[in-house]
């Protein structure tokens, strides 16, 4: 039984690593633009780019994730879990491809979209799998690794734009995809972990408690398994967005992880990221645009490595309070020297700042909030609502994202460098309180004693007891 056990636990932790290779390709495709338009915009590019395509460059990548979070709940529940990551493979490398072989700007609009299709299906499809492959014991661990291997997509971007011309890197972006189907194909659907996982729970249940064994029998009647079957609505109370918005847990779930998406925004945080080598392009810098934002993503993807061995140990409200308030300080760091540099301070023996301001910044929220991100997602949303919990939140935070990218550059110009970084670091504060308050402690909690967390207690906003 115990070697049975390892080989389960070995093929479990395969699996989700395998699946993270989506969500390597996912940031990648994010943060493409910071090394990719220094190449685009430079008098030499084959095709110059304007700052205002740049910026449409940049923005058109979340309106394509929308779309693939629109459609993924149309996929998921019909080929399962599998058959939905191997489909939007396909839009990932057509738009690899439809990128090195561009032609002018209006070529790379169309791949960004084509892009965004692919991965916002495919990371949607990878949170579900992921969440679903882990048990009570390592869940936590598997999103948070997934979390990692995505700041190692972001780690991984920007040394190719660093050390690589435009077309190699995105030559090496494009095998990706790839490389996830070469290896995927050979990993069972999440259907296959669920019975093993849940017949464990049951064992272990059971043991502790004798009379829960009719409970479990009423939850495996009421269609509470995650399985690729269709749910079949007879009415409207029958379908997702009905239990999504009327049942109280599930809406208080929703409202949590509307509130992480915005907060998220409200900090700068994507903008920062899509034009990262700009913004260190300042006058003054003791370190190149290019190694400065390796250095950043290299000390946030080693942190987030860190961070998988204690995600599990630390509560998770003490993990978001306490990165919260670091990010909100070290982007608030980055504004008082800008601040300092604009009234001719000077800083010459300061210069570091911004560096190490927006690296503790991105290593706090890449620990904190957006770990929190990925494990609530698993975590708060029954499993007949979870996809569609998922792709609902996705598409609100890509709407906000899409239209704060196009503005970035122009919200900096208008408003100025340094009262940009005081509104995020105000905006993050704010978002990280308000966070707080809302959630419960999930950490150790069976994913039903969470669903009664959040049908007992009380919100600011109204109350959910029923």
């Amino acid at each position: 039984m115990v070697k049975d056990d390892k080989r389960h636990l070995l093929l479990q932790y395969t699996a989700a690593i395998t699946t993270s290779i989506t969500a390597i390709g996912f940031v990648c495709g994010y943060c493409w633009p910071s090394p990719a338009l220094p190449f685009l915009t430079e008098k030499n590019s084959e095709f110059p780019v304007s700052k205002r395509q740049g910026s449409w460059i940049a923005s058109l990548y979340p309106v394509g994730l929308i779309i693939g979070y629109l459609i993924n709940p149309l996929f998921i529940n019909r080929i399962g879990r599998k058959g939905t990551l191997m489909m939007y493979a396909i839009p990932q490398m057509a738009s690899w491809l439809l990128i090195i072989l561009a032609k002018n700007h209006i070529n790379l609009y169309i791949a960004r979209i084509i892009g965004g299709i692919g991965y916002g299906g495919g990371i949607s499809a990878s949170t579900v799998y992921v969440s679903e492959i882990g048990d009570i014991k390592n869940r936590g661990v598997f999103l948070v690794l997934m979390k990692f291997l995505m700041n190692f997509g972001f780690l991984f971007t920007m040394v190719l734009g660093a050390f690589l011309s435009y077309k190699s890197m995105n030559l090496v972006l494009l095998m990706i995809p790839f490389l996830f189907i070469t290896i995927f194909f050979f990993m069972p659907d999440s259907s296959h972990f669920w019975e093993i996982n849940q017949k464990k729970e049951e064992e272990v249940l059971m043991k502790l408690n004798p009379s829960r064994k009719e409970e479990m029998n009423l939850n495996k009647k009421d269609g509470s398994k995650p399985s690729n079957f269709r749910f079949k609505s007879c009415n409207l109370k029958d379908t997702v967005l009905w239990r999504l918005f009327a049942v109280s847990n599930s809406r208080r779930a929703l409202e949590i992880l509307s509130l992480m998406g915005m907060t998220n925004i409200l900090s700068g945080h994507s903008g920062i990221t899509t034009f990262l080598q700009q913004i260190f392009t300042y006058e003054g810098s003791f370190m190149s645009a290019e190694k400065a934002t390796v250095v950043l993503t290299g000390s946030t993807a080693i942190v987030s490595l860190i961070s998988t061995q204690f995600v599990e140990k630390i509560g998770r409200k003490v993990l978001l309070i306490v990165t919260g308030l670091a990010g909100s300080v070290s982007i608030g760091l980055v504004g008082i020297f800008f601040f300092l540099k604009e009234i001719n301070v000077d800083l010459s023996l300061c210069e570091w700042v911004p560096l190490f301001g927006l690296t503790l910044f991105d290593v706090t929220l890449s620990c904190g909030l957006q770990n929190l991100f990925f494990i609530y997602q698993g975590e708060l949303f029954p499993s007949d609502v979870k996809s569609g919990a998922i792709a609902f939140n996705k598409i609100s935070y890509m709407s906000f994202s899409f239209f704060f990218l196009l503005i970035f550059q122009d919200f900096i110009d208008i408003v100025g460098i340094y009262q940009s970084f005081f509104i995020f670091s105000v905006g993050n504060l704010l978002g990280t309180f308000g966070i707080f308050i809302l959630t419960p402690e999930t950490k150790g909690k069976t994913l039903e004693e969470i669903q009664q967390l959040l049908k007992l207690r009380k919100t600011v906003l109204c109350d959910y007891n029923q």
